[in-house]
């Protein structure tokens, strides 16, 4: 898989994010505003709920503004026989099956799919990140949860 390709899929995921939470703030506020939802009594917490929701969606816009700057500035290299650091495109089997997690600067969790293939954003301070930074191909890792699982570094770009 193409890491430049990768990134372009990622910055594409934030930029409708932060479309999309922009326009959410807009239309709260405006619902917030609105001469309908003036407080008719002391119960009625429409414009009240409708400010919070506002405020929530231009704080997660922000975030997604802040992911997609750093992802713009982010130079890749190639990890060929170099330990795993920011920039890493990672890719784990086991028996059962394979992952793949590029290890980002912001925006952990973020799921692309790029030539069929699904791959997660995960950042260094993830547990995963913290697991994977410093290993090479060849190493093990082990996953938790309710049934841990063991996974090799096959390859990371």
């Amino acid at each position: 898989m193409e890491k430049q390709k990768l990134l372009d899929k990622l910055i594409e995921h934030f930029e409708a994010e932060w479309r999309h939470f922009l326009k959410s703030a807009q239309v709260h506020h405006e619902m917030a505003t609105h001469e309908e939802n003036v407080a008719e009594n002391e119960y009625d917490t429409r414009g009240l709920e409708a400010s919070y929701l506002a405020e929530g969606h231009v704080k997660q816009a922000k975030e997604a503004q802040l992911t997609l700057s750093a992802l713009k500035r982010l130079e890749l290299e190639s990890f060929e026989d170099e330990p795993i650091a920011v920039g890493a495109l990672v890719e784990l089997a086991n028996k059962a099956e394979r992952r793949f997690y590029f290890l980002g600067p912001r925006g952990g969790g973020a799921k692309v799919e790029v030539d069929g293939v699904s791959v997660t954003l995960i950042t260094p301070n993830a547990p995963l990140g913290r697991a994977l930074s410093g290993k090479t191909v060849g190493e093990e890792i082990i996953l938790g949860g309710h049934a841990p699982a063991t996974y090799e570094i096959i390859n990371v770009t």
